[in-house]
């Protein structure tokens, strides 16, 4: 089962939230958001300094999920309407990577079956080992600053464990290799939304995720490669009843004073449209 998460967008979503709030103080309220926040300053530093990755705040669904649209995504936030209440914020990354070396077309055999595959030749991809890891882990430059790393590795098991997994291969003990004349990779078309149902009652001072949801594209040819990913968070101010629904008194009705030692009212009316006006200063009335 192919397993996808964006840190990078959800960091860039919950740093987008410091436009209504000041100062952010993230407070987790279990072991995952935790794990979270373990890690979100070097995150939050970094998103800064990203120029594929983009974060906005606004008051409505319907603009953050206008926002989403616009760039391809499929996530939606429920709407909420206008509600002083309520805020939402978006993070969209988006890299396309041509390699520095096109690959040729030629189909992946393996032991389950015959997949859309291609060849790199040798300068197209270094090989790196890690200490402890098996495989090699393979260094594609790109003819942009970028670089794309593979390796062949275990399910991590779940969202943070992947974020785990790549961790201790960057931190490892790195030896290069010249072990293969070319490298053969399958094609690769992902589209996946990652379950956030964790991230909701993560709170800053008054503020609490109440709705966050997330979009991993991803896609790997001869050509090069392109990752797109969106994660959008609804927050909501704690301790606030949902917004009462109005209702609106729109037609003619009747009014009436009352005095508990009175049996009959003290003043009745029916009002209808003409009298509808201001009527300045009631003791001058």
């Amino acid at each position: 089962m192919s397993r996808s998460f964006s840190l990078t967008t959800l960091v860039g979503a919950l740093e987008a939230a410091g436009e209504f709030i000041d100062p952010l103080e993230w407070q987790a309220i279990s072991d995952e958001q935790q794990k979270l926040l373990e890690r979100y300053g070097e995150y939050a530093a970094a998103v800064k300094n990203m120029p594929s990755l983009k974060s906005w705040a606004k008051r409505t669904a319907e603009e953050i999920n206008e926002i989403l649209a616009e760039h391809g995504f499929d996530i939606r936030l429920k709407s909420w309407g206008k509600d002083r209440n309520r805020f939402g914020t978006v993070s969209i990354n988006d890299i396309l990577v041509e390699w520095l070396v096109a690959g040729t077309l030629k189909e992946l055999k393996t032991g389950t079956g015959t997949y859309d595959g291609f060849l790199l030749p040798s300068r197209a991809a270094d090989v790196i080992w890690v200490a402890g890891h098996d495989e090699p882990v393979l260094e594609i430059p790109t003819k942009g600053a970028e670089i794309v790393y593979v390796s062949v590795a275990p399910d991590p098991g779940g969202q943070f464990e992947l974020v785990e997994a790549v961790e201790k291969l960057r931190s490892g003990t790195w030896r290069l290799g010249n072990d293969f004349e070319k490298v053969h990779l399958p094609m690769v078309k992902l589209d996946q939304q990652p379950d956030l149902s964790w991230l909701l009652g993560l709170h800053s001072g008054v503020w609490e995720v109440e709705e966050a949801v997330q979009q991993v594209i991803f896609g790997m040819n001869q050509h090069g490669a392109r990752a797109k990913e969106a994660t959008a968070v609804t927050m909501v101010m704690r301790g606030i009843a949902p917004a009462p629904k109005i209702y609106v008194v729109d037609r003619p009705f009747l009014v009436w004073i009352e005095h508990p030692d009175v049996t009959v009212p003290l003043f009745q009316a029916y009002i209808t449209e003409e009298h509808w006006t201001d009527p300045g200063d009631l003791a001058q009335l």
